[in-house]
């Protein structure tokens, strides 16, 4: 056990299990208080020259230089030096902040809310939001997410909502059970049908997730029912392309093929698919008598 020294201008008491302090009270190494004592007026000024400061039963805040353990597994509760924590079984680390119940900040990070996790400059608000838990190193970073139970994996992107997945750069979701993993693109609605390039080798810096490829998805609104079940009302290729597709027309078509047309190659002109009837109820001019206008049967081509 460690010894404790009180000298004559301590002006303390000891009495019964109880230590009373009349005077100034000076802690220059590690120090831990058990049991619900309360740190009041100016007496916060001594603790923070040490290195550790742990009060289990007024919200668990630690203070000080304390770098021995890193790990959100085996740091909970804790605070490093530069950082903040509010709350119960909280953790942050580097220079971040966290508000509520069992969240977690790392790297310069914000969280706040309910099992929410947050990683290399990033911030969540909300509930069981994660914002690059899995990054390997410092990136990526940069992204934020509000709402209930949203994943991000990727740097400067967005998500809002509910459920909703994204593994993309630069890109942003909308709605709930939303997916999205094509670079610098927008998904909105629910259930959406998502497609981006992936390049088969052993560098995944060059999938679509992280570069432009004109085939693609640049943005779609998703109208799907189900994970099993997901369809695109709109759907707008890199290239330009945009698919306008009405699910019910196309499952009288074609039950098994709900996917959006999509352009064949990037030497592909066509910049507008219809699947589904069309009503125009004003003209329709062509600009340059240039083209072709086909009539046929009212249904997908064979």
């Amino acid at each position: 056990m460690a010894s404790l020294f009180l000298g004559a201008s301590t002006g303390a008491v000891i009495s019964q299990d109880k230590l009373t302090v009349e005077s100034d009270l000076e802690v220059t190494g590690k120090a831990t208080v058990q049991g619900s004592e309360v740190v009041t007026e100016d007496s916060a000024t001594s603790l923070l020259s040490s290195q550790f400061v742990a009060i289990p039963d007024s919200g668990r805040v630690r203070v000080g230089t304390a770098f021995e353990v890193r790990p959100a597994s085996q740091a909970a509760n804790n605070v490093y030096a530069t950082s903040m924590a509010v709350g119960y079984n909280s953790h942050a680390s580097y220079n971040s902040f966290v508000q509520g119940f069992s969240n977690y900040a790392h790297d310069s990070s914000l969280a706040s809310g309910v099992g929410n996790f947050s990683k290399n400059i990033s911030a969540v608000f909300g509930w069981n939001n994660n914002v690059n838990e899995e990054a390997e190193g410092q990136y990526p970073r940069h992204s934020l997410a509000s709402g209930h139970n949203n994943y991000i994996l990727g740097s400067s992107s967005f998500a809002t909502g509910t459920s909703n997945t994204l593994q993309a750069y630069n890109a942003s979701v909308l709605g709930s059970l939303l997916m999205n993993t094509s670079y610098s693109s927008t998904a909105v609605g629910q259930y959406n049908y998502d497609f981006s390039t992936v390049i088969e080798d052993e560098d995944d810096t060059n999938d679509g997730n992280r570069n432009w490829y004109d085939l693609d998805a640049l943005f779609t609104v998703g109208n799907g029912s189900s994970s099993s079940t997901r369809t695109n009302a709109v759907t707008t290729y890199k290239n330009g392309q945009t698919t306008l597709t009405n699910k019910a027309w196309k499952t009288d078509i074609d039950a098994a093929d709900l996917v959006p047309a999509a352009p064949t190659d990037v030497a592909d002109t066509t910049a507008l698919v219809v699947e589904g009837d069309t009503l125009l109820r004003g003209g329709v001019r062509l600009e340059k008598a240039q083209g072709d206008i086909s009539m046929g049967a009212f249904g997908p081509a064979e």
